[in-house]
């Protein structure tokens, strides 16, 4: 742990300056008082025993405490200041549902559990746009091309449009530093509507980004794709026997595009499965598939193999078939050289491999 780092966490500040625009408002830790503030705030700024937070795009007063800057990677002025101060950087690290609740109970009782649940599932753990229930930015960025285009960028997002960054988000390393790891796209909602709106970019964007080694953002697309693919059905999909590499066609049944959620504890009957499309809930820690009809159980994988881990769950799935077929879903440059996967399952579990 750096020493700015250290500083900032041991910091006991007996108040706290918050400055949004052009406003400010001083919480006085030690009165519990919460005042406005005036052309005084340049003296309170200069206390050491202050702490000074920003919220957006403007530029920090000039001050002798410690500053925290809450602001866009593109901003202009959080890029001078954070040269100009040799700042300490870190990203925002996504939130979970629960946190996001536990902050509505606190700070926004009067906004609705429905609410949050309902810009969570549409935006993700991003708090300003779950709790900015005003404004909705995602139509916008859902019919910006370029946008769309700019998903495919899976680096650092400084460069990418703030359209782009509703869509995507940035995640972090959980171990006190938060550090950037990667990109992920923003929430399920959006992958799907990706799909739905813009499937000939979406494919140009997924096969750009296997052109390298897959990342959790082409591995969570594909499988969102595959879901959109699978519960419509109808499709004729090109399939090879895993056993003997023999090459077929299999027509998905037509479906009636619904997805069906399941645990562990709730897995459907063999009866239940004709006509329906089911998948695990994602708070299930659910290790064997990724989905499962009539016509057999589908494992999504955008990777030259996939170790089945919850051998026990896929034992009982196989049950529902008086001839279990476990298929691995995979894109077209996978289909060649994917092999038969190592795992126990029921006797006479049969592999398949399908390209979409």
């Amino acid at each position: 742990m750096d020493d700015f780092t250290t500083k900032t966490l041991f910091l006991k500040p007996n108040r706290i300056v918050y400055q949004v625009g052009s406003s400010y408002k001083c919480f006085d830790l030690q009165q519990q008082l919460v005042t406005e503030l005036g052309l005084e705030v340049a003296n309170i700024v200069w206390k050491q025993d202050t702490l000074y937070i920003i919220d957006g795009h403007t530029i920090p007063r000039s001050s002798c405490c410690i500053v925290l800057f809450m602001s866009s990677p593109r901003s202009e002025g959080y890029k001078e200041f954070a040269k100009q101060k040799m700042a300490r950087e870190w990203d925002f690290p996504v939130w979970t549902l629960d946190e996001l609740q536990a902050c509505r109970r606190h700070c926004y009782p009067d906004v609705p559990i429905e609410t949050i649940n309902e810009r969570y599932r549409m935006y993700g753990g991003v708090a300003r746009s779950v709790f900015d229930i005003v404004s909705n930015p995602m139509d916008e960025a859902l019919t910006d091309v370029d946008a769309v285009k700019g998903v495919r960028n899976i680096g650092f997002t400084i460069k990418i449009s703030a359209n782009t960054h509703t869509l995507l988000h940035t995640i972090v390393s959980d171990d006190g530093q938060y550090e950037f790891l990667h990109v992920d796209i923003a929430s399920i909602y959006i992958g799907e509507q990706l799909w739905q709106r813009h499937s000939a970019q979406m494919i140009t964007n997924i096969q750009q980004m296997f052109d390298g080694i897959p990342t959790e953002i082409s591995r969570h697309l594909f499988e969102i794709y595959g879901h959109v693919v699978f519960c419509t059905g109808g499709q004729t999909l090109k399939c090879r026997c895993l056993k003997d590499g023999t090459v077929t066609k299999i027509t998905l049944d037509a479906l009636n595009g619904q997805r069906i959620t399941f645990g562990i504890n709730t897995i459907p009957t063999a009866a239940a499965l004709d006509g329906n499309y089911y998948e695990p809930t994602d708070d299930d820690n659910f290790a064997a598939i990724d989905s499962l009809s009539r016509q057999g159980m589908f494992q999504f994988t955008a990777d030259d193999e996939h170790p089945i881990r919850g051998v026990d769950i896929l034992t009982k799935l196989c049950s529902l078939y008086d001839e279990p077929k476990l298929y691995f879903v995979v894109p077209p440059h996978r289909f060649k050289g994917f092999k038969k996967q190592s795992f126990k399952a029921k006797k006479g579990t049969e592999q398949g491999l399908i390209c979409i």
